[in-house]
């Protein structure tokens, strides 16, 4: 249990210095390679082939690229957020249908949500 709390403050005062102290595009980069991480672990558990993962990866490495060189607009990043706030209400509605989904399709709506979960984060 102590090692547990002890953890959970070192990685709470590494996430609030990166938050506060770090430049946004290093900070950007870290939450896309976590993010990245995440997506790898939510292939695993779709247990999906890696063509669809490494479309996937293409996808979220063209949005990250255009964020990062300022290819997108802010009024394209609301549109996006917007769409993304769309897409999860529609998602909460119909959950018990979308569970019967295939598994490639289950891990490229996986990446659609972390890619626009990564998308606020770097807005804020």
């Amino acid at each position: 249990m102590l090692t547990r709390i002890l953890s959970a403050l070192v990685m709470g005062v590494a996430a609030i210095s990166a938050i506060f102290f770090m430049p946004p595009s290093a900070f950007n980069l870290i939450v896309f390679i976590i993010f990245l991480g995440g997506l790898w672990e939510w292939r695993k558990l779709c247990a999906a082939n890696y063509q669809v993962f490494a479309f996937s990866v293409v996808v979220m490495a063209i949005i990250y690229i255009a964020y990062t060189a300022g290819l997108m607009a802010p009024n394209h990043q609301a549109i996006l957020l917007a769409i993304g706030v769309l897409y999860w209400l529609f998602k909460t509605a119909t959950l018990p249908s979308s569970l019967r989904l295939g598994k490639s399709l289950s891990l490229f709506e996986g990446a659609i949500s972390l890619v626009l979960a990564w998308l606020a984060i770097v807005m804020l």
